[in-house]
């Protein structure tokens, strides 16, 4: 999604990128009804890569390539009554802030402190996405979105969240071990 895009773009010009260079943009048109070439040009620098909305997400093992990235964060089991550090870098381009929310695939019930602060849950936002990227088909299984029960939104204090480094502290609250699959972060 072009927010996801932007915030990957914010992260590279703030680790001193001077520019940002695409290839096979877009590589996944078979799911799309027309080429979203109007997501590039706020790529082309700082200043309009930081645009929010921006989609910050935790490190996946999805499309990693061994031996060449680096490792992942997620996916990761929660056991029962456990927690999970998962580590988010904000460049100082995204900051401040509006508006902060962290959504968690889950299945199961969390608690979430995030820089040390407790932040509840909203049950009754409970949904699988922040930004819709798109509307799966039926034969995209394998690409296909959690049901919104299955994820954990939160409303964050957008004062709370740092340049550099920010820890998402996750606790089991569930009666069952449960897999973290999906950590994002939502800024307007």
């Amino acid at each position: 999604c072009p927010e996801s895009l932007r915030a990957a773009a914010a992260g590279l010009f703030g680790s001193g990128a001077d520019g940002i260079y695409l290839f096979n943009f877009p590589c996944w048109t078979e799911y799309l009804g027309a080429r979203p070439y109007d997501w590039l040009p706020p790529l082309a620098s700082p200043e309009t890569a930081a645009q929010k909305p921006l989609l910050f997400s935790a490190s996946h093992t999805r499309h990693r390539v061994p031996d060449i990235d680096l490792p992942a964060q997620l996916p990761t089991p929660l056991h029962i009554g456990d927690q999970l550090e998962v580590e988010l870098i904000l460049p100082a381009s995204a900051l401040p802030a509006e508006k902060a929310a962290v959504l968690v695939h889950s299945c199961g019930d969390l608690m979430m402190k995030i820089n040390g602060l407790d932040v509840p849950e909203h049950p009754l936002l409970r949904r699988a996405e922040l930004f819709v990227e798109y509307i799966p088909q039926e034969d995209q299984s394998d690409l296909s979105r959690p049901a919104n029960r299955d994820c954990r939104f939160f409303q964050v204090p957008p004062e709370v969240l740092q340049e550099g480094s920010n820890s998402i502290r996750l606790f089991n609250m569930s009666m069952r071990d449960l897999q973290i699959d999906r950590v994002n972060l939502g800024l307007w």
